[in-house]
């Protein structure tokens, strides 16, 4: 609120302030002066005054001094606002038209309990970031560099931000997942092809969004929020085109090729993206080996190949409606080889085996969507039709010795081809009534799905199934209906209340036809299975706002049922009518700091195939039959989380823990020996007593000297409740991951990386004379970078420290390396990278399947080098 205004007319009192204001303003003509107080009348130190200009100019920014007074330039700017803010105090916001014939001016600002949705400017004489409950906003031009050229190099340089080589954005400690240009979605939210090609001198700020959707705009209603990156440009009506190319060649037949080409403007977007490559990388456009040198190893076996196509498009049909078209096409290739070593734990002696394994398979999939988008006064209508199809082939040759009380060999090849087809409807309206928030919503999704499956199973080693060679014809049609009716009313100034009733009904038929090599049917794995299963819920949700606190409360009423007729023609029924809880409580320290304790009951039904009676054999070691007795399984849940952080400095402290308890859960009942051979058979029952302990916590600070360390970790344990020749036995399993990073730059042109990470899994069946050992995995990590004007050049280094594994431990010592060069103005970057450099590459990790655990040694892409251009164009304004 504006206390006083000094008109020329009162001479002695603006004369007064003018005198105060003798050392703190320049050009008194061209300037805005003035003092901010609290309603007391006391002096606000460093409030921040923003002054927006209307006209294109650039936004400015100050703080009181320690009188509360200030002085901003407004020289040049005809119309604009003048926004006067603090934390703990409401905002006020003035005009060119209040204050144009003004040359000072007082401001008082009232305080407020709490400013969850009011805007608050933590200052900063070279970096000023603004602050809300939801969003963080960083001024580009206080942070970019000399040499930037693009937004992801400037958004590296913002303390609590990391960006990788490929411009994915991490911010407090999680992966951001969607992008938007001037609060409109482009390129199908992809975060890095923005970063990569948009130039930082189009653009004004960055703002980290908390974002709960467009449906929770509509209505109040607050879910979970997606991490978003929101950029405004300078100029609001930019336009134009941009693209990359990247291509390499190198060692051992491998290349690397991938491209896209970009337009926008105030109507239209259309960006198109294809890539093909043999050296591991599943992106179109995947960054340097040296993305990190922590993970770039672990998860790629085999040898790959993948090629991508993807075309998106937008366009603006008129104000209030727009329409989206994407369409892709993915195809990846993937030969592996390997040994296995496996313990299947039983009651008596365990089965204990090596097996040899070579596999490829072959996947492609294809996708269209369309989404038409109207949203004006009274209605906001969603409409996506899309299509989706699949193909798969895999073929798999094993060899295994067994050793038990009678040693057997054995030799089985697989072969699986499958196609999936569907087709499906996303769609919603919402009616928006003269009240704010108040609504009602129909939404509905269906699909209709084809799924054929084909299954060769040849084996020379299994006398106790008869026959030995099998083809099993699997056909599943599958159909969704699923509508919601929902209505909001607003209760009173901050409160919101949902009744919803939704309905979901999945209707499944499997006709499953085995025949042995000379194509005679075979009864015993062979029948027809209908299924339905239905969820009918009745909620009602409720979300307030008092002070600092927030409660979402939910009781929820439901019906549901799973419902079968199996081959024989007899039905069961599995279902449960119950009245279900559920409720956050969330305390709101400050826009920067909560804490959050959740509970809720919910109950699952079996999935189909957990019913099947029909015996399932995908492995000649192992039959699977489904039960048809099965119980929905009972799961209380609680959580409390922490979250803290500092917009200036970066620092994030987050944490989490849950704990799970179930009755009537659903676990295995598996390895029974048959005549002496390797031969198990696996169904499911029902257990009371599972118990899940979990935590998980991220920590950043930055250091002295610009150095940042990086904490986060991840815990869980359950008390593994698993039937082995159906006598219950209690467990435990324990997994446990720790990672330390420090991010260290020395100079300005050399950034050292340490890491260490630690994994730990110890499982236990409670079965006597089993004995499990534990593993674990310590990775000792270094990336070095140094960049010298055009020059760059990184290293990045993995030790791997195995203990536990069954044989061969492979400690592998995995190196990297690349060396790069811009050229034409920095447009084209010559890269010349070694992956695996002393070629050491080699896969090793531990599977875990109900009662057997096998350490997998497999084959990965080592030593090769590699030489690329990538080039970057636009011409953006």
């Amino acid at each position: 609120m504006v206390l006083f205004h000094a008109m020329p007319s009162i001479k002695w009192r603006a004369l007064a302030i003018l005198m105060l204001f003798c050392s703190f303003a320049k050009a008194q003509n061209d300037n805005l002066q003035g003092r901010v107080t609290d309603s007391l009348g006391s002096a606000l130190v460093k409030a921040t005054i923003t002054f927006s200009p209307k006209d294109g100019g650039k936004v400015r920014r100050t703080i009181t001094n320690d009188q509360g007074f200030f002085s901003i330039q407004k020289k040049g700017s005809k119309t604009y606002s003048v926004m006067f803010s603090m934390m703990g105090f409401k905002r006020d916001t003035l005009s060119s038209n209040q204050i144009a014939m003004l040359d000072s001016i007082e401001v008082t600002l009232y305080e407020t309990s709490l400013l969850l949705d009011e805007v608050m400017v933590i200052s900063h004489p070279q970096h000023p970031v603004l602050i809300s409950k939801d969003t963080i906003s960083y001024d580009l031009a206080s942070f970019a560099g000399k040499e930037d050229r693009y937004l992801s190099e400037t958004l590296s340089r913002i303390k609590g931000l990391r960006v990788n080589h490929n411009g994915d954005v991490y911010a407090e400690g999680q992966k951001v997942t969607k992008i938007m240009l001037n609060d409109e979605e482009i390129f199908n939210g992809d975060v890095g092809l923005l970063t990569r090609n948009l130039p930082i001198d189009l653009l004004e700020t960055a703002e980290l969004v908390n974002d709960y959707g467009k449906e929770s705009t509509i209505t109040g209603i607050k879910g979970e929020p997606t991490k978003t990156l929101n950029i405004h440009t300078k100029n609001p009506t930019v336009k134009g085109g941009f693209g990359e190319l990247n291509a390499g060649a190198g060692s051992k037949k491998t290349y690397s090729l991938n491209g896209t080409a970009n337009y926008f403007d105030n109507r239209n977007q259309l960006s198109i993206t294809a890539g093909t490559n043999n050296v591991n990388k599943p992106n179109m456009l995947g960054g340097s080996v040296m993305d990190n040198s922590a993970t770039s190893q672990i998860g790629q076996e085999g040898m790959n190949r993948a090629t991508n196509f993807a075309v998106n498009a937008r366009t603006k049909i008129n104000e209030s409606s727009q329409l989206y078209v994407s369409a892709d096409q993915s195809n990846s290739l993937n030969r592996s080889f390997g040994e296995s070593q496996t313990t299947a734990v039983q009651q008596g002696d365990d089965i204990d085996y090596t097996e040899d394994f070579a596999r490829s398979s072959k996947d492609r999939t294809r996708r269209f969507n369309l989404r038409y988008d109207l949203s004006n006064s009274r209605f906001a209508v969603n409409v996506s039709p899309y299509i989706r199809s699949g193909k798969q082939n895999r073929d798999e040759q094993r060899d295994a010795l067994f050793f038990t009380t009678a040693d057997s060999a054995r030799n089985y090849t697989l072969n699986h081809h499958s196609t999936q087809d569907a087709i499906g409807l996303d769609g919603s309206v919402h009616y928006k009534f003269n009240r704010p928030k108040r609504t009602v919503a129909f939404k509905l999704k269906s699909e209709k799905e084809k799924v054929n499956e084909r299954k060769s199973i040849f084996n020379d080693f299994n006398k106790a199934f008869d026959p030995l060679n099998l083809y099993v014809g699997d056909m599943r049609n599958r159909s969704i209906v699923s509508p919601t009716i929902a209505y909001t009313e607003p209760v009173g100034e901050n409160g919101i209340l949902e009744i919803a009733y939704h309905r979901n009904e999945i209707t499944e038929e499997l006709e499953r036809n085995t025949t042995d090599q000379t194509e005679n049917p075979v009864d015993s794995l062979s029948g027809l299975i209908n299924s339905k299963i239905v969820n009918n819920h009745l909620d009602a949700r409720f979300q307030y706002q008092v002070q600092k606190w927030f409660y979402d409360i939910t009781l929820s009423y439901q019906n549901d049922y799973l419902k079968t007729n199996d081959q024989d023609q007899s039905e069961r029924t599995i279902d449960y009518k119950k009245l279900l809880p559920s409720l956050q409580i969330t305390y709101q320290f400050s826009t920067q700091k909560s804490i959050t304790l959740a509970g809720k009951q919910f109950y699952n039904l079996p999935a189909v195939y957990q019913i099947i009676s029909i015996p399932t054999m995908t492995d000649p070691l192992f039959v699977y039959t489904g039960n048809l007795n099965l119980l929905a399984e009972n799961n209380t849940q609680a959580s409390l989380s922490y979250k803290a952080m500092n917009a200036l400095t970066g620092s994030v402290f987050r944490a989490n823990v849950d704990f799970v308890m179930t009755d009537d859960k659903i676990t295995s009942n598996s390895a029974q020996l048959i005549e002496g051979e390797a031969q198990q058979y696996m169904s499911l029952l029902n257990v009371d007593g599972y118990k899940r302990i979990g935590a998980d916590y991220y920590f950043s600070k930055t250091l002295k000297n610009h150095k940042v360390i990086d904490l986060s970790g991840r815990f869980s344990y359950d008390n593994n409740p698993q039937y082995i020749n159906s006598e219950l036995n209690f467990g435990k399993n324990i997994n446990i991951h720790q990672t330390v990073k420090l991010l260290w730059p020395v100079t300005k042109s050399l950034h050292l990386n340490p890491a260490v990470m630690y994994r730990l899994t110890d499982i236990e069946y409670g079965v006597e004379q089993t004995d499990i050992a534990p593993i674990s995995t310590v990775n000792l990590l270094m990336d070095i970078a140094y960049t010298q004007g055009k020059f760059s050049s990184k290293l990045g280094a993995n030790k791997f420290i195995n203990s536990g594994f069954s044989g061969n431990s492979y400690n592998n010592f995995i190196i990297n390396a690349n060396v790069s060069y811009k050229v034409l103005d920095g447009a084209c970057t010559l890269n010349l990278e070694v992956s695996d450099l002393l070629n050491n590459n080699t896969g090793i990790r531990r599977s875990v399947n109900n009662n057997t655990i096998s350490d997998l040694y497999v084959n990965r892409l080592s030593r090769y080098v590699m030489f690329s251009v990538n080039y970057k164009l636009g011409n953006l304004k």
